[in-house]
């Protein structure tokens, strides 16, 4: 960690460049610029698929399957209806993106020093979890009205657009969809990413070229996206549920939805998710690099 009047640049990496070290002010801003890019940009542009998931999971006996929904869907509001919600989703995705990934290095960094190398190698999986679990509670404050006004515009337009009152009614049913999400999401991409540079590589990744970090990145991503999307599913479903009616409680939507019915959509959430998970991670990662952050090596 910088201390007062210390640079936040290490001298050079191996090619020459300076780099912006691990646990400083800029670090953290750029890991959260490259979360705003990914998290927004790739929301945004799957805004289609969202919306015929959602359609599907607070209407099943009228929206039976993708293709189904999206035929319907151009039917009934043409090209454009495909598009709805597409604001209230850039800007929420957006704070949440930058919230995340910025607090997920803050929470990683201060829990591995507190514990110290050799502990924080052993216990990086409860690191993990834990850092992870704590930005997304905090990024969800950010994301719940928007999330709340996306789910309403896209299965309910006669719905209350009271962004103070989808805030608070709308937070523990997305704590309880995003924070196994994400955990999942960054404990498999970190194991995933461990994995590959020591069993098939055998390398670490400063002695890689960029594209072999990248596509290592994204082999990761595309790991952490199933894995996380399967987690995430039947929370998924009821926060749709809650979102689409402002008088459904809950535990009300839990009992609504049912077991079985807390799988529906799975196939279009895994294709979404699988691929915004890969896609953001690429993305960030390539901010990192852009930037020349720090990338600190674990210890085999």
């Amino acid at each position: 960690m910088s201390t007062a009047g210390q640079s936040f640049l290490e001298p050079e990496n191996r090619r020459g460049n300076a780099i912006i070290r691990s646990g400083t002010v800029p670090f953290y801003l750029i890991c959260g610029l490259g979360g705003t890019l990914s998290a927004g940009g790739t929301h945004l542009a799957i805004t289609p698929l969202d919306l015929i998931k959602c359609r599907m999971q607070t209407n099943p006996g009228k929206y039976s399957g993708i293709a189904q929904t999206a035929k319907l869907t151009v039917e009934q509001d043409g090209l454009k209806g495909l598009a709805r919600g597409w604001a209230p989703t850039a800007l929420g995705y957006g704070l949440q993106g930058f919230s995340k990934f910025a607090f997920y290095e803050v929470f990683k960094k201060k829990l591995s020093d507190a514990v110290g190398d050799e502990k924080a190698h052993r216990y990086r999986g409860l690191i993990y979890l834990a850092s992870a679990s704590m930005a997304e509670a905090i990024a969800d404050v950010a994301l719940a009205p928007f999330e709340a006004a996306k789910v309403r515009t896209q299965t309910d337009p006669s719905a209350p657009k009271e962004m103070r009152k989808c805030l608070f009614k709308g937070l523990p049913p997305l704590w309880m969809r995003q924070i196994p999400y994400t955990a999942s999401k960054f404990i498999c991409f970190e194991f995933a990413i461990e994995t590959i540079y020591k069993n098939f590589l055998k390398s670490r990744s400063q002695d890689c070229t960029k594209s072999q970090q990248m596509a290592v990145t994204l082999a990761a991503g595309c790991v952490a996206g199933v894995v996380c999307a399967i987690c995430s599913h039947p929370p998924d479903v009821v926060v749709s549920q809650v979102y689409k009616n402002s008088d459904v409680g809950l535990f009300e939507a839990i009992r609504k939805v049912g077991l079985r019915g807390m799988w529906s959509g799975l196939g279009a959430r895994m294709l979404m998710i699988s691929s915004i998970a890969a896609a953001q991670l690429f993305i960030v990662d390539a901010t990192k690099m852009t930037f020349n952050l720090e990338r600190p090596e674990p210890k085999y």
